[in-house]
């Protein structure tokens, strides 16, 4: 049987290396393949130890032994901390803490199970404190050379000796220089809370100019959920990072947005791709949120179920008046799951007809040419880009409301593909939902000008 040995180095080079670069998953964590290999023999230490440290995933059910172990490897060896190029964090609900890490008590509250009689727990006790002293105090100064705490110092201290969980994981997070790809949860905070966003915000510079400090310098691509009861957080609690200039990608859920207005304006952002799936933008916020995203090129947004208050208030109009200050840079725009109330203009997105780099759209046919009740007077091809290459329409009610399609449906998109070689020259690809009903005159229609055609099941 040929073994992992058996191969030429380069090959084994390889096999490691595609291990090592591939996607994180909270199943498959390549890290502990890699220290696998690392610890079967010297050639494969020698081939997978640079690689070892390129990820770090914190799960949930080994959180807090995670965050600890990691964060004493990095403070012993500060080197292995330039290699992570991808951090998976989630931040501790306090009152879970407590509940299951607290090793000092048993869940009725008695002393430690190390020893029943006080004077056993008390010698169990300073051992603890011992042997925990050294790393403790490693971990305030290396809290203390990152100069991110705008709370006192004491309170960080004591939080740190406390092995209080959010604070360790923004020492944690900050102490990464070369972080490219950030996947953060966040969750409800008491008074025992919020050590993590304070710590970055303060960590972020906030100014017209592009930052100047070491923090986050590399990162790229972030990603952040909520964990919450009341169904979304406020933008301000995240804000921060939209101030990041090497940022390129922003994707949040479980995100509301009202009155919006920067404190300063993020002048240096560069995020190409904004995801704000099963999120609430307030209608009137849009203008204030699209406008310093000049280098913006995909937006995503998916409202969701609308027995959230702040997810039902968001028109189709508002969005499409705003979407003028990025038509110059923005090539893909998906907006799927709108609640459609059928009353007025306002679930009209409006004309895409001039934006000339967009290649991708995929809406609701309802928003462009309106329902069954409510008709616009333009036709589907007049409202198209000439750049697009792939359109994706959704009917109205695989949104949350009870508005029906134009009878018409059928005979817009027809009308569209028909015109591909005048209107549309660069269109491969149609993507209709499985509830439009018969398309087979479609179907000879997209085969006749060489567009593909797809179909989605909805629910």
């Amino acid at each position: 049987m040929v073994t992992l040995l058996d191969l030429s180095p380069e090959l084994v080079h390889r096999i490691v290396l595609s291990l090592a670069r591939s996607d994180p998953h909270p199943k498959f964590h390549n890290d502990t393949e890699l220290s696998r290999l690392a610890a079967t023999c010297q050639t494969l230490h020698q081939i997978t130890e640079p690689l070892l440290y390129s990820k770090f995933r914190q799960r949930l059910d080994l959180h807090h032994s995670q965050t600890q172990l990691f964060l004493r490897t990095i403070l012993k060896n500060p080197a292995l901390a330039a290699q992570v190029k991808y951090l998976a964090l989630s931040q501790t609900d306090f009152i879970y803490d407590r509940e299951y890490w607290d090793e000092d008590k048993d869940e009725d509250g008695d002393e430690s199970k190390q020893g029943s009689d006080k004077g056993e727990s008390s010698v169990y006790s300073n051992e603890k404190r011992n042997r925990e002293g050294p790393y403790a105090n490693a971990v305030i100064a290396a809290f203390e050379n990152l100069h991110i705490a705008s709370e006192s110092r004491e309170t960080w201290v004591a939080a740190i000796r406390k092995r209080n969980q959010d604070a360790l994981t923004a020492i944690l997070l900050l102490s990464h220089p070369n972080v490219e790809e950030l996947s953060i949860s966040l969750t409800e905070q008491d008074e025992d809370g919020g050590y993590l966003q304070s710590a970055l915000k303060n960590a972020i510079h906030m100014k017209p100019e592009p930052a100047s400090g070491p923090f986050l310098k590399a990162l790229r691509h972030v990603k952040c959920d909520h964990r919450c009861y009341d169904g979304s957080f406020g933008i301000e609690e995240v804000e921060y990072f939209f101030y990041i200039p090497s940022l390129r990608t922003l994707s949040f859920s479980s995100l509301s947005v009202y009155n919006l207005s920067w404190h300063p304006a993020p002048t240096s952002s560069n995020i190409e791709v904004l995801d704000l799936t099963s999120c609430g933008v307030d209608s009137a916020a849009w203008a204030s949120l699209l406008t310093p995203l000049k280098f913006l090129k995909k937006l995503i947004y998916s409202p969701g179920n609308p027995k959230f208050v702040e997810f039902a208030d968001t028109a189709p109009s508002a969005i499409g008046a705003s979407l003028t200050v990025v038509k110059n840079t923005l090539e893909s725009l998906s907006l799927t799951k709108f609640y459609f109330r059928g009353a007025n203009d306002r679930d009209f997105l409006g004309s895409l007809k001039f934006f000339p780099r967009l290649k991708e759209v995929d809406v609701h046919l309802a928003m462009l040419i309106g329902t069954k009740d409510l008709r616009r007077s333009e036709m589907l091809w007049e409202l198209l880009p000439s750049s697009l290459e792939e359109l994706v329409v959704m009917n109205a009610r695989s949104g949350y409301g009870h508005e029906q399609d134009r009878e018409d449906s059928i005979d817009q998109l027809l009308e569209c593909i028909a015109r591909k070689a005048t209107e549309f020259p660069r269109l491969k690809k149609l993507t209709v939902p499985h509830t439009f009903g018969s398309v087979k005159v479609l179907s000879v229609v997209c085969e006749a000008n060489g567009v593909l055609l797809m179909r989605r099941l909805v629910p």
